[in-house]
Order: structure tokens, then sequence, then C-alpha cells
């Protein structure tokens, strides 16, 4: 299967378009940081696109996965990339008292999340999971940019307005983007 045919080739342009249209430099040059970085698109999958505990449900003795709508193919990278920067970075509000004791517990099962897959699927590539993590940063602050120059009101009620710090420390490690897009 091509790089175009996968999602992560696929939604590159679109996050450059995006990028572009947000007018802000840094996501402009994060964006051409990983599209001239892109990883080999093979091995694709069914990838549940936001997978969180929010969308699990236990039914009797099983687990039942909701909300299929940003299902895609793509190499599994993409998929636990997305999962490990939720659990790593939970979207709650929290009082200052609690956030170190959080932070630790999410670091913890994060990590625990990465062992588990990785013990299960001994054979799967994750070579690129920090690219796909980048990616995941990548359209988290390019959405938030877009929703604040359109006074949308998903930029200040969003979740992933939560996640914009840990977004930009994603990419500034890969693209030098220093500040969350404003």
């Amino acid at each position: 299967m091509s790089a175009t045919r996968l999602l992560p080739g696929a939604l590159l342009p679109h996050l450059a378009a995006a990028a572009e249209a947000s007018r802000d430099p840094a996501l402009v040059a994060a964006a051409a940081a990983l599209t001239a970085s892109l990883p080999e698109q093979s091995g694709g999958v069914i990838c549940h696109g936001d997978l969180h505990p929010l969308n699990l449900i236990e039914s009797g003795e099983r687990l039942v996965v909701l909300d299929w709508t940003g299902a895609v193919l793509a190499p599994p990278g993409y998929d636990l990339a997305a999962t490990w920067l939720l659990l790593r970075h939970p979207t709650l509000v929290m009082p200052a008292a609690l956030r170190p004791a959080i932070a630790a517990a999410a670091r913890y099962v994060a990590r625990s999340f990465l062992r588990c897959y990785r013990a299960a699927n001994p054979g799967a590539e994750l070579g690129s999971f920090g690219w796909y993590a980048r990616l995941h940063a990548l359209r988290i602050l390019s959405e938030l940019a877009i929703w604040r120059r359109g006074h949308d009101p998903r930029a200040h009620s969003h979740p992933w307005r939560l996640l914009a710090p840990a977004a930009t420390c994603l990419l500034a490690r890969a693209t030098g983007i220093t500040a969350p897009p404003q």
C-alpha cells in the first residue's frame, strides 16, 4: 500500500494546509518537518482513531469499543500514539494540589499501556511511534489554532486545549516549535 493510501500520508497535506491557514509559522515549520520525515507507511490495520477509556464500556464479561467515527486504515503506531497521548496527558481539569499525583499516575498508565501492547503484539513495528505522536500533536495544535482564528467556541471548550502544552512539547523536540499557538 502506498504512503498516500494510508491515513498518515493522506492526512499530512490537510494538516499542512491547516497550519498555513492558522498563519502560525511554528505550525507551518512543524508540518514541513513531519512531511520531510514521513516514515514508511506499510502494515496498515484498522485503527479506532480515538481510543481512550471514555470510548470503552464493559458489557458483562466483554469490553466494547464505542465511537468508531474516526476509524481509519493506518500503521498500528498511529492508534498507539493517540491513545498514549491521551493516557499520558489526561484532559482533566484538576486542583493544582492533585496535579503531581495525577501526572505520576498518568505516566505509569501510559507506560503500562505500551508495555502491554508490546507483550501482546511482539511483532508490531513501533519504530515510528514518536513520529505518530508528533503527528497527533500537530493535529491538535492546528485545529486549536484554526478554531481560535475563527472564534470557534471549541477553542475554549474542547478537551484538546488541555493537551496543547503536551502537544507543544512533543513538537519542540523534533521541530523547534516552542509555544502553543495563540
